[in-house]
């Protein structure tokens, strides 16, 4: 692949993780005003079970870990361009692996994965 179509993949791998990065705050702050709920609940020794349908757990809960996962795929997706990246300028895997304190064997997966 050549370097201009790399550089194009992470440009849009980078975009997609701001993305992401402006999405967990948003589903981290949901999270924890539930929390705040449910700690003034349990304070107020009412019965927890009232809070369930008010405050919709698994939805919060699934919102967070999508969010999650969705910016460790772009971290992984830029990191994955840019190795690719360096090693087409000619830098050697070790010489990346070391540049990012990772081994030279996991740099060599990052180059080699299929794109998404």
């Amino acid at each position: 692949m050549s370097i201009e179509k790399l550089r194009k993949e992470y440009l849009a791998a980078l975009d997609w993780y701001d993305e992401a990065a402006a999405e967990l705050p948003a589903a981290l702050q949901a999270s924890n005003h539930s929390l705040a709920a449910v700690r003034e609940h349990a304070r107020a020794g009412l019965p927890m079970k009232e809070l369930l349908a008010e405050l919709e757990p698994d939805r919060r809960r699934s919102r967070l870990s999508a969010a999650i996962d969705d910016l460790v795929r772009a971290r992984h997706e830029a990191q994955r361009s840019l190795y690719s990246i360096l090693v087409a300028e000619g830098m050697s895997m070790s010489d990346v692996a070391r540049a990012f304190g990772i081994s030279r064997g996991l740099v060599s997966r990052f180059v080699n994965e299929q794109r998404s």
